[in-house]
C-alpha cells in the first residue's frame, strides 16, 4: 500500500484519540507507551545500520527523534489541513536519508 493509499478515517480517528491525550492521563500514558515503542524501533533501525556501515556515524536516538516527529507532524497535517503535505515530506525525508544519514560511497 502507497502512502496515497492510507485509510483517511483510520488516520483520523487516530489524531481524534491522540488529542485526548491532552486532557486524559489513561490516553496520555498509553500513547507514550506507542511513541516510545516507535522511537526504539526506529533507533535500532539506525543503530543496525551505524554498525553495519550503512549509515554515518549519527546518533540514533536523536535521528530517531527527528523522524518520528516529521512523521507524526506529516500525519497530523494530512488530517487536519486541506494542504498535501504528502509529496513534499516524503521527497525531503528522502533528502536527509540521502545527505545526513547514508554512509559516503567510497
Amino acid at each position: 500500500m502507497s502512502g496515497e493509499e492510507h485509510n483517511p478515517d483510520f488516520l483520523r480517528a487516530l489524531i481524534e484519540l491522540r488529542a485526548q491525550a491532552a486532557h486524559d492521563e489513561a490516553y496520555r500514558e498509553q500513547f507514550t507507551r506507542t511513541q516510545e515503542r516507535f522511537h526504539a524501533h526506529l533507533a535500532d533501525i539506525v543503530a543496525d545500520g551505524v554498525e553495519t556501515g550503512v549509515f554515518r556515524d549519527v546518533d540514533p536516538e536523536r535521528v530517531a527523534s527527528f523522524l518520528a516527529t516529521v512523521l507524526s507532524g506529516a500525519m497530523f497535517d494530512r488530517v487536519t489541513t486541506d494542504s498535501d503535505v504528502a509529496a513534499a515530506t516524503r521527497a525531503e525525508l528522502h533528502r536527509y536519508v540521502d545527505d545526513c544519514l547514508l554512509a559516503e560511497s567510497t
